[in-house]
C-alpha cells in the first residue's frame, strides 16, 4: 500500500512492513478508527495552516499551534516545560497505574529548512544520551521526524511523517500507519520491561527478511514471464525477422528490461527529489501506475 506522506530514511523500518499497518485489522496495539483518523487530520490541518508561511519563525507559535496539538491531541503525549532550553521539551505519557513517565523528548525547529542540518539532530541526540532515552522527535512546520539515540540502529536513520503533504492530500492511510508507530503508548515499557516500539522494530526486521526472500523469487518469476513474452512474440511474428533473435538475446533483453524497472522503482522509493516531485509522482511514477492498475 503506498504511504505517500511517510519516508523511511536509511531503512528505519521496513517499507513493506509499514504498508501492512494501515490495513492490519487483526493486529493489536495502537490504532485509529476511521472516525478518529478524520478528526486527527482536521486537527493537524488547523495546526499546519496556523504556522504555514509565518516569517520570521516563531518558536512559541510552532509549539502552541502545531507541536502541542500534534503530540497531545493526536499522539497522546504531554508536552512538558523546560526552562533551560525552550526548544527541547520532554514528552511524558501515562504508564500503567496512572503515573506519568518521560517517554521521549522533542526538539522544536521552527526553521523548516534546517531539518537536515547536523546541529539540531546532534543537540537532540545529546539530550537522548543525557536523559537515557532511546527515541526523540524533531518537529518543523512541515515534518515530524523520529530518530533513535546514537548507537541504536543505522546511523542517520529516521522516520518522517510529512505533515504538509499529509494535509494537502488527506492521506489517512499514512496517518493511520504513522499512529501505529508513533502513539505515546509505544514508548513506555510494558510489564516485561520491553517497549512496544522495540517489538515493532523487531517485527519490521522479520517481515523485511521474509519479503527479501519473496522478492528474490519474484525477480526470477518476473524474468521468466518477460522472456517468455518476448519468445512468444517472436514466434508469432516469425515472418517479420530475417534472422530471429536467439534465446540468449531474448534472455538478455528480458533481464535488461527488468533491471531498468527495478532501478526506477528503487529510485522512486529512495530519491528525495522524486519523492517530493508531485507532478512526477502523479503522472510518471511506476509506483503510481501500479497503484492505479491495482
Amino acid at each position: 500500500m503506498p504511504l505517500a506522506s511517510i519516508h523511511n530514511r536509511k531503512g528505519f523500518f521496513s517499507d513493506y512492513w509499514l504498508g501492512t499497518l494501515a490495513s492490519a485489522r487483526g493486529a493489536g496495539g495502537a490504532r485509529l478508527t476511521p472516525a478518529q483518523a478524520r478528526r486527527a487530520l482536521e486537527r493537524l490541518r488547523r495546526g499546519v495552516e496556523a504556522v504555514d508561511g509565518i516569517e520570521p519563525p516563531d518558536l512559541t507559535h510552532l509549539r502552541e499551534r502545531l507541536a502541542r496539538p500534534l503530540f497531545e491531541d493526536v499522539l497522546g503525549f504531554k508536552l512538558e516545560e523546560n526552562t533551560e532550553e525552550p526548544r527541547l521539551r520532554p514528552l511524558t505519557a501515562v504508564a500503567d497505574g496512572g503515573t506519568s513517565a518521560t517517554a521521549a523528548c522533542v526538539w522544536l525547529l521552527p526553521e523548516a529548512d534546517a531539518l537536515d542540518a547536523p546541529q539540531p539532530r546532534r543537540r537532540l541526540e545529546d539530550a537522548l544520551l543525557n536523559q537515557k532515552l532511546d527515541y526523540g522527535f524533531l518537529v518543523t512546520p512541515q515534518t515530524l521526524r523520529l530518530i533513535r539515540r546514537p548507537g541504536l540502529g543505522q546511523r542517520g536513520a529516521a522516520f518522517d511523517l510529512h505533515l504538509a503533504a499529509l494535509i494537502e492530500t488527506g492521506d489517512a492511510d499514512s496517518l493511520a500507519a504513522a499512529y501505529r508507530v508513533l502513539a505515546a503508548q509505544n514508548f513506555l515499557p510494558g510489564a516485561d520491561g520491553a517497549h512496544p516500539i522495540e517489538r515493532l522494530e523487531a517485527e519490521s526486521r522479520r517481515h523485511s527478511a521474509r519479503v527479501s526472500d519473496d522478492l528474490k523469487q519474484a525477480v526470477f518469476d518476473a524474468a521468466e514471464r518477460i522472456v517468455g513474452g518476448f519468445l512468444a512474440n517472436v514466434r508469432e511474428r516469425g515472418d517479420e525477422f530475417e534472422s530471429p533473435p536467439a534465446l540468449a538475446e531474448l534472455r538478455d533483453a528480458g533481464f535488461l528490461a527488468l533491471y531498468r524497472l527495478l532501478f526506477i522503482l528503487y529510485a522512486e522509493a529512495r530519491d528525495d527529489r522524486l519523492i517530493a516531485h508531485r507532478f512526477y509522482q502523479k503522472n510518471y511514477s511506476l509506483d503510481g501506475l501500479v497503484a492505479r492498475l491495482l
